[in-house]
C-alpha cells in the first residue's frame, strides 16, 4: 500500500512550506511562537491516521490480517524471530511519536524539560496503542477509501492554498 506514505510526505510538505525550511532544527525553532498543531490541526490528523496505518496498528493491520487464526505473518518465528518483529514494530511508534512531536509539537522547545518532551512522546505512543484496541480491523477498500480520499485530496488542496498564498504574496 502507498496511500499512507504518500499523505505522510504531502503533509511533511506542508511543514516544510509552513518553515521554509526542511532541516529539522529549523521547523522546530520556526514553532517558536506556535506550534504546527494548531493551525494545522486537520493535517495532524490526517497524518496521525497515516501513522497509525504506517506503523500497522489494528485498525490498519492488514499483514496481521492475513492469517488471523494463527497470528499472521510472524507464525513461522518463536523466539528471537517473534522478539525482535515485536521489537521492530514497537521501535517503529516510537520513532513515528517522536517525528509527530518535533513536526507539530515543537520537538525540544516545548519546554526546557526534557520530562515533559518525554511525556508528550509517551502520550503519542499511548494514543496510538489505545485507537488500535478501540477500533475495528478495517478491509482493504475502506483504508486506501479512507487514506486517499480523507486524506490525499485536503492535503492536496491545502498545499495548493498555501502555493497560491506564496505566489501571491511576492507578486
Amino acid at each position: 500500500m502507498v496511500s499512507y506514505e504518500v499523505s505522510i510526505g504531502l503533509i511533511m510538505l506542508n511543514i516544510v512550506l509552513c518553515s521554509s525550511s526542511m532541516n529539522l532544527t529549523e521547523i522546530i525553532l520556526s514553532q517558536q511562537d506556535c506550534w504546527y498543531v494548531i493551525p494545522l490541526y486537520p493535517l495532524f490528523l490526517m497524518f496521525f491516521i497515516s501513522i497509525l496505518a504506517e506503523t500497522n496498528r489494528p485498525p490498519f493491520d492488514l499483514p496481521e490480517a492475513e492469517g488471523e487464526l494463527v497470528a499472521g505473518y510472524f507464525v513461522e518465528y518463536s523466539a528471537m524471530g517473534f522478539g525482535l518483529f515485536f521489537i521492530g514494530e514497537n521501535a517503529n511508534i516510537i520513532l513515528m511519536s517522536f517525528f509527530t512531536v518535533i513536526l507539530f509539537f515543537g520537538g525540544w522547545q516545548i519546554m526546557p524539560l526534557v520530562n515533559l518532551l518525554v511525556l508528550t512522546l509517551l502520550t503519542l505512543c499511548y494514543l496510538l496503542v489505545v485507537v488500535g484496541i478501540n477500533y475495528n480491523q478495517f478491509n482493504f477498500e475502506l483504508i486506501l477509501f479512507l487514506l486517499f480520499v480523507s486524506c490525499l485530496i485536503p492535503t492536496f488542496f491545502v498545499i495548493g492554498l498555501k502555493v497560491l498564498f506564496i505566489i501571491f504574496l511576492f507578486i
